[in-house]
């Protein structure tokens, strides 16, 4: 696999440095709400749940795609195929197949995690028979695509060596084969606790923002979708170089899985923060405010009586402490 006659500006082509930007950005976010999930089940004082175990499950599964995404960028997955070795190539191939099993692994308990949530929050009928059926469904996705991933080459091995003589599966059937299912299954489980949600007592803008948190699940779609893109415009012929859209959009795929896994259940940590941060600023006003009473000599004056604005100030930092925790002990009950 190499180009006849490569121009030095060809050749000297290297997209490494986008891979390990995005990689690293979306493995710090998806590990952030993963413990602001755990976080927030301290702080409600819960112990760990089926839910929790699934998603602790789905970003070690991300992790691993994309510590693999980021050593085949360190091998030459960014680089034009002539500049790299056919030991890196066959090394970059090996963990690709291994992320493929991680791929179906993580999805597949991802969409588990999801799918209990919605039973512990939606006490409705249509949710909790709706989460069995998809979750069948996801579990039977899980299955399939890790067979056809591991057999996708007979023998398997040839899927990573090319010295030797092997039969293996059509990319397009198997990537598009799988894509459909994956994205129907996400686009119903997107669909599935709206009308509950709808049905709430809540003000109109708390339920949007309730709805929209569930929506993001739409960007795990288009990420699907993308990342099917660029594994269907692959050329054969200068693989290293351009795998990299492939590869980057599977680690943005999962990683943002598992971000929309996390995200319903954050809102008592975001509060906590937000409360902390409240309480700071009204403490530092009320200092500078009671400094300046000792230091001033012309409050009077000037219109600053001693200490009044910082009262002020701290009435409505606690109102607004108040309001946010009552729209978040709404939410928590959903």
């Amino acid at each position: 696999m190499s180009v006849t006659n490569p121009t030095p500006e060809w050749l000297a082509e290297d997209v490494r440095s986008d891979t390990i930007v995005v990689c690293g950005v979306m493995m710090g976010l998806s590990i952030a709400t993963f413990v602001m999930r755990i976080g927030s089940r301290h702080i409600k004082g819960g112990s760990f749940m089926l839910s929790d175990y699934l998603a602790l499950a789905g970003l070690v599964s991300s992790l691993v795609i994309s510590i693999i995404v980021l050593n085949n960028a360190r091998l030459g997955v960014g680089l034009h195929v002539n500049r790299v070795s056919f030991g890196n190539i066959r090394t970059i191939m090996l963990t690709s197949w291994i992320g493929q099993l991680f791929y179906g692994i993580g999805f597949t308990v991802i969409k588990l995690s999801i799918l209990r949530l919605y039973q512990q929050i939606f006490p409705s009928q249509l949710v909790n028979i709706g989460s069995y059926v998809l979750g069948a469904a996801s579990l039977m996705w899980g299955i399939a695509y890790i067979l056809v991933a591991i057999f996708e080459c007979d023998p398997v091995q040839g899927y990573w060596d090319f010295t030797i003589q092997s039969r293996c599966l059509s990319q397009l059937d198997f990537y598009i084969g799988f894509a459909v299912p994956n994205m129907v299954i996400d686009l119903a489980m997107m669909l599935l606790p709206i009308r509950n949600i709808w049905e709430l007592q809540l003000p109109s803008r708390v339920k949007l923002g309730i709805v929209g948190i569930f929506a993001l699940a739409g960007l795990v779609i288009i990420a699907s979708g993308l990342r099917i893109h660029f594994l269907l415009t692959m050329d054969p012929m200068d693989v290293t170089f351009t795998y990299v859209g492939a590869a980057v959009w599977s680690a943005v795929e999962i990683n943002v899985a598992v971000m929309c896994c996390c995200l319903p259940t954050v809102r008592p940590v975001v509060n906590w923060i937000i409360g902390s941060v409240a309480k700071l600023v009204s403490t530092n006003r009320f200092t500078r405010s009671s400094s300046s009473k000792w230091t001033r000599t012309d409050d009077a004056e000037s219109g600053f009586g001693s200490g009044y604005p910082s009262k002020i100030h701290s009435h409505n930092s606690r109102e607004r402490e108040t309001d946010t925790y009552n729209l978040t002990d709404t939410s928590i009950r959903v």
